[in-house]
């Protein structure tokens, strides 16, 4: 399975850059037809990896593959030091570790593949700087604070049981 999330990721990253390259370099001579079946090819891949990691995550990757690369590959960090202060400690070291990473003392592990980008403009993550979004879609915050400190910052969904609802913290 995780093999198809990859493929997905990649297809989905290969559209989103056809459609940079449609609306900037090549604006003037892309027809509406042309665009409009890109945009229809990169739905169709949501729709896919939706059914693999869930239809918010999918949309999470989408997203950030059309904001396009933040970091060449080679220039994402496989870690980052982090104040070792954490809300929920615990629980976000569950969290992390479900998704393939792995928080230690003041170090955030991360999988291969994992993207972190500025953050623009989103509402659910405001005071954050970075979103650090994993290779299954799974999205946490990076906030750095006035003195420099890097914070980390969960979705308040994933402190809440899939199942039940119940609070995991």
């Amino acid at each position: 399975m995780s093999s198809e999330i990859a493929r997905l990721r990649e297809q989905i990253e290969l559209e989103a850059d056809s459609l940079r390259m449609l609306s900037t370099g090549f604006k003037t001579v892309s027809s509406h037809k042309i665009i409009e079946a890109a945009y229809d090819r990169l739905g169709s891949y949501q729709d896919e990896l939706g059914k693999l990691i869930g239809d918010g995550a999918a949309v999470r990757v989408v997203v950030s593959a059309l904001e396009g690369p933040a970091f060449p590959d080679d220039s994402m960090p496989s870690s980052i030091t982090l104040d070792p202060c954490i809300e929920n400690r615990g629980v976000a070291e569950k969290v992390i570790e479900a998704h393939e990473g792995r928080l230690d003392a003041e170090e955030l592990f991360l999988p291969l593949g994992t993207l972190m980008k500025p953050v623009v403009s989103n509402t659910e993550a405001a005071a954050a700087r970075y979103t650090i979004l994993f290779p299954d879609g799974f999205m946490i915050w990076l906030r750095v604070d006035h003195e420099g400190r890097n914070l980390l910052t969960l979705n308040k969904k994933d402190l809440e049981c899939p199942t039940c609802g119940k609070r995991l913290d």
